[in-house]
């Protein structure tokens, strides 16, 4: 990272901090109730599935997921906490 220009790690540094602070807010607003725990472990699983079953388009080699559907299903149906914090699971325990 030291290799980028300044306003490249500025920006990198603020994307991470929003994402934190949003994570931590995610977890206090949904897991406070509690009631979305099962929902959010469901989706996170289906995503992570979604994300380890790739599928590759020939002839340039392009490889894609269809875990969108699932997240944009999160999206519809739930609070933006759950659906939030259903991508970010499923997205880290997906990817290889």
């Amino acid at each position: 990272m030291r290799d980028l220009p300044i306003a490249a790690q500025a920006y990198i540094i603020l994307l991470s901090v929003v994402a934190a602070l949003t994570t931590i807010f995610a977890l206090r607003i949904s897991l406070s109730t509690g009631s979305y725990l099962p929902h959010i472990l469901l989706f996170a699983a289906l995503i992570c599935l979604a994300e380890l079953s790739a599928s590759v388009v020939q002839p340039p080699q392009v490889e894609f997921t269809v875990s969108a559907s699932m997240a944009i299903a999160a999206v519809f149906l739930f609070p933006w906490p759950v659906a939030f914090l259903s991508q970010l699971l499923g997205t880290f325990l997906g990817a290889r």
